[in-house]
């Protein structure tokens, strides 16, 4: 489609199968199932299981051409009975077109936006884990040149959890495809509960936010940025939880005991077991390159589960108050707090961001810095931060959150929230999880449209439901990507049901509205060439009658 808005949604299911979905009527496409596919292509006699990975090399662009490569094509990564498989397949025929095996395991599959090859795929890196306990990274496909492979490989690090033990170890891959420890965390006596990172290639439309007093703060933007939250996992009854239930008498070590004649069985005594007071979730922002924690902060009687989005110099995340027995929601909002930067105006700011503009030797003669946004920052010596902070009530549990992505970042912000019971799935305004929302408005505020704070987020109203009344079951997960128009977004909602939603954070801005009259403009621009024409005529007339006068 010309502006994005029609796309072929692949899918892979729990068991195996892979369906292409129309995303205007969700009509299907093409439907496979990869393991069997997969095994008729490859020359083993292994069994293939269920794929793990599914990844889109290389999308079908307007002006794609046979010759440079032509359509879609996917890549699904799984396990076999001797080790494991890569299949790539066509994106518009689910045809499977090469499927490869090899030993050891993948463990992780990452696959750099930067890197782009002579026929306009994006190479992943496959890490494996071999038998010995070894890791080697693998480039795929595997025929780009020795160059690109040192590119793609170039900065590239990811992290492992072992939520039980709780325990991070983050990982290098060198130019030669090698895999290196370098760094490890422990938080001994907690479980991980969550763990997030920004969305890769995300689109970030401004670096600084001028405030109504028209002073700048610099967002402090990472793409390695990494959400931990530790605490005690909400399975975990070994003396953290107390007992409510009527006539039982507490212990004082977590267990509870019932009186003999209790009537109620053992699974409703475990449904009013609560997590006892003294919990904490604990919140930890790290950087994934270096290990280097930027900022820690705990909630007092508080447990999981976490659910976390992050996107530019934010973070919203939301965890199960024990003290209100409610829901409450976080944000952290993170700004470069550095003297050279804090000290700028917003004149300075304006100048920074037209370089080009300005000949180097009138920048050097004004003392004016143009390549304050081509600097780069060390993940080993990261800036002093800023971040703010604040939290709010939600009337509801929520099972898995997202964030909107537009193609330039310029739309608003909007975080989703799906809900536990109901299976609706809500949106948020960012502007109303500022951290920055006063309890009283002054003309400043007003100038910055900043709300004036409450408490309570307003969630479950028609406004603001992508589910309009249709029930999600079982939701697992809310994802966004772009559309060609700045306006408009794609929302997806994946669980046992699946939901696809055109959404416009900031309104159709860039888009004529679907009853708008393409008749009457037509009349109006041909009227307005007649009578440019007629008037040109009669004022050279009226020019010839006053010469001859």
């Amino acid at each position: 489609h010309l502006n994005g808005l029609r796309k072929n949604l692949v899918v892979l299911g729990a068991h195996g199968r892979l369906v292409s979905l129309h995303s205007g009527d969700g009509r299907k496409l093409w439907a496979t199932h990869v393991p069997i596919a997969c095994a008729s292509k490859a020359s083993s006699d292994a069994s293939f299981d269920v794929p793990s990975d599914l990844r889109v090399l290389r999308a079908a662009l307007s002006g794609d051409s046979a010759s440079a490569g032509g359509g879609a094509e996917l890549l699904v990564v799984g396990r076999t009975s001797a080790g494991s498989y890569t299949c790539t397949l066509d994106g518009h025929t689910g045809a499977v077109l090469e499927a490869k095996t090899f030993d050891g395991g993948v463990s992780h599959v990452l696959q750099p936006t930067h890197v782009v090859d002579s026929l306009h795929r994006h190479p992943v890196i496959l890490v494996v884990r071999k038998a010995d306990g070894t890791r080697e990274a693998r480039a795929v496909p595997n025929d780009i040149s020795p160059e690109l492979k040192a590119q793609l490989a170039r900065g590239v690090h990811f992290y492992e959890a072992d939520a039980q033990r709780g325990a991070l170890r983050g990982y290098a891959v060198t130019t030669n495809l090698q895999v290196s420890e370098t760094w490890a965390m422990n938080f001994p006596g907690r479980h991980l509960l969550s763990l997030a990172q920004p969305q890769a290639g995300e689109a970030v439309h401004s670096h600084v936010k001028v405030l109504g007093d028209r002073s700048v703060l610099y967002r402090h933007i990472n793409p390695n940025l990494l959400f931990v939250a530790s605490g005690v996992s909400p399975a975990d009854t070994r003396g953290r939880w107390t007992a409510t239930m009527d006539g039982g008498v507490s212990t004082g070590t977590g267990s509870a005991v019932a009186p003999a004649d209790a009537s109620s069985s053992s699974t409703r005594l475990a449904d009013r077991l609560r997590p006892a007071r003294g919990s904490m979730v604990h919140v930890h922002l790290l950087d994934a390159v270096s290990g280097r924690v930027l900022y820690s902060i705990s909630h007092d009687d508080a447990v999981g589960p976490v659910r976390c989005v992050i996107s530019e110099n934010f973070v919203v995340y939301m965890y199960h108050s024990l003290r209100h027995s409610t829901t409450e929601v976080s944000v952290l909002e993170l700004y470069d707090d550095s003297a050279r930067l804090t000290a700028r105006t917003v004149s300075d700011v304006v100048f920074e961001m037209v370089p080009t503009a300005i000949p180097a030797w009138l920048a050097r003669s004004l003392h004016i810095e143009t390549d304050v946004y081509n600097q780069t920052m060390s993940a080993h010596a990261p800036p002093p931060l800023r971040v703010l902070g604040q939290s709010y009530f939600l009337s509801a549990s929520v099972r898995a959150m997202g964030i909107s992505q537009t193609l330039m970042g310029l739309a608003s912000k909007l975080v989703y929230f799906a809900e536990e019971g109901s299976g609706q799935v809500f949106s948020v305004d960012k502007r109303l999880l500022d951290p920055r929302r006063p309890v009283k408005v002054e003309a400043t505020h007003r100038e910055e449209g900043l709300m004036q704070y409450s408490e309570h987020l307003p969630m479950g109203f028609n406004q603001f439901s992508l589910t309009h009344g249709h029930n999600v079951a079982l939701v697992s997960k809310v994802v966004s990507f772009p559309s060609r128009l700045e306006s408009t977004c794609h929302v997806v909602v994946l669980g046992l049901d699946m939901l696809y939603h055109r959404m416009q954070p900031s309104a159709s801005f860039d888009t004529l509205n679907e009853d708008f009259s393409h008749a009457f403009l037509v009349l109006t621009i041909t009227a307005l060439a007649v009578g440019s024409v007629v008037t040109g005529r009669m004022a050279k007339r009226a020019d010839l009658k006053v010469k001859w006068r």
